[in-house]
């Protein structure tokens, strides 16, 4: 039973991941911090924040849903945030198809999430 957006489990990973790459920004260089590292734990922390969001609006399942295709554009644009990390040297090949794997399930299951919800059964 879902009691709570905390009760999902793409949720839940992609809190996680928030936190993993606020840390992982720690290690970029100091002019990226506030450049490239803004825009990435912006658009990490709004995949969690927007499923949240959502979920407090789930009375309305278009409004449900458009916080979660928002959460679903933000796992694209880490997507090429990572791409462009490892490409410029600040990622390693294998941490970035880490972390662009776990993304890609997250928006897998948050958007098959989207399809199956309706608020009224």
């Amino acid at each position: 039973m879902l009691r709570s957006f905390r009760d999902l489990d793409f949720y839940c990973d992609a809190y996680v991941l928030a936190l993993e790459i606020h840390r992982l920004c720690g290690e970029f260089p100091e002019f990226e911090r506030y450049e490239l590292c803004s825009q990435m734990r912006r658009a990490s922390r709004g995949i969690a924040q927007n499923i949240a969001e959502g979920w407090g609006r789930r009375v309305s399942d278009k409004e449900f849903k458009r916080f979660l295709t928002m959460a679903l554009g933000s796992c694209d644009e880490m997507q090429v945030l990572l791409d462009f990390s490892r490409d410029v040297g600040y990622l390693t090949p294998a941490v970035q198809s880490d972390l662009s794997g776990r993304y890609a399930s997250v928006a897998r299951r948050l958007q098959a999430f989207s399809r199956r919800w309706s608020s009224t059964g």
